[in-house]
């Protein structure tokens, strides 16, 4: 190609539209700066580096939003650094895991009253967001990507796969929360790696830190010591993880951890998992309002603030819908249910 070709306008919209940027690219003087792709953590080494277009097209938008949150941030004068601390994987996860659960106020009995997983996510949802990082939900392919996490620009931001299992995004979401402690910037398959020996160091800590946070020791011995000569029995996986809210891959690991299970019980139990595949994962659709949608993907911290920059008078109504995803007809509808 000369680099001459004059396409149509019309050439220019339907080009933008296939390739999912914005049709002001086209003019300007140069192609814009592409970030960097997020490590490649997942524990599939033969896939190591290729994503599925999908996801690269998630991690595409959330860097927009990402820049857009920043934006939206420094209009109201607020900082825009995570107000958690920074720690390494030298650090003990598993005494940080149970440190944040009581920083956060997760006792036993909190987390057992959660009604149900999607009681027990957007609560975590909230809490980590009150700590100034961003949580996103977008649809990928599961065996490509369960989450992902920006902290190598601020704010930091958590994606996790809206396509996944609601027990296992319990999970994803305290995992990516482990990455902004170690300020590790990365894309993985957190409930793909639990159970596996030989997985990155970074994921391992991470996997650590959120299996304590969820289901700590104590609590673990508690639950399991009720159950100890039906532990593998698919009636007890189901009650327990009914009870708190995470998957049954997780709880297998605690067993192990715990010393309830033997490792062979523990592959042979995963394995059998991972063999009926993924149940239904109820991510929304038909019948949901616009209003719970845009919640739901966008998380209600960044809804807030849009919202709040509108009221300031810093964004109009053109660029709040363009943020929000969303019809002019529905702004108001969501703006007010972000403030509920």
């Amino acid at each position: 190609m000369s680099g001459k070709a004059t396409p149509s306008l019309r050439q220019l919209e339907r080009l933008a539209e296939l390739i999912k940027r914005p049709l002001a690219v086209f003019f300007l003087p140069k192609p814009p700066r592409e970030a960097p792709l997020p490590k490649d953590y997942r524990v599939s080494p033969e896939r190591r580096g290729e994503f599925d277009r999908e996801t690269l097209l998630a991690v595409r938008k959330t860097r927009r939003l990402q820049r857009l949150s920043r934006e939206l941030l420094e209009n109201q004068n607020k900082g825009v650094r995570p107000e958690i601390g920074a720690y390494s994987v030298t650090d003990d996860s598993h005494e940080l895991g149970n440190r944040f659960r009581d920083e956060f106020g997760i006792t036993d009995q909190v987390q057992k009253k959660w009604r149900d997983p999607y009681d027990a996510f957007n609560t975590l949802r909230g809490l980590i967001e009150s700590r100034n990082i961003f949580v996103f939900q977008m649809h990928m392919p599961i065996n490509d990507a369960r989450g992902f996490v920006l902290v190598d620009e601020l704010p930091a931001v958590i994606v996790v796969n809206s396509a996944d299992q609601i027990e296992a995004r319990v999970f994803t979401l305290v995992h990516e929360l482990g990455h902004v402690l170690l300020r590790k910037t990365g894309i993985n398959t957190p409930e793909a790696g639990l159970g596996r020996g030989r997985i990155d160091e970074v994921e391992r800590w991470c996997n650590g830190f959120a299996a304590e946070f969820l289901v700590p020791g104590k609590l673990a011995k508690g639950e399991f010591s009720q159950h100890e000569d039906t532990l593998l029995e698919d009636e007890t996986l189901r009650r327990i993880s009914k009870s708190l809210k995470v998957s049954k891959s997780m709880l297998l690991v605690r067993m192990k951890d715990s010393g309830f299970i033997e490792h062979r019980e523990l592959q042979s139990a995963l394995g059998e998992l991972r063999s009926r595949g993924l149940p239904p994962h109820g991510e929304g659709g038909f019948g949901e309002t616009v209003e719970r949608r845009v919640l739901r993907e966008r998380g209600r911290r960044f809804v807030s603030l849009v919202a709040q920059n509108v009221e300031q008078g810093s964004l109009d109504y053109a660029s709040a819908i363009d943020f929000l995803s969303i019809k002019l007809r529905d702004i108001d509808k969501v703006m007010a249910k972000a403030s509920q």
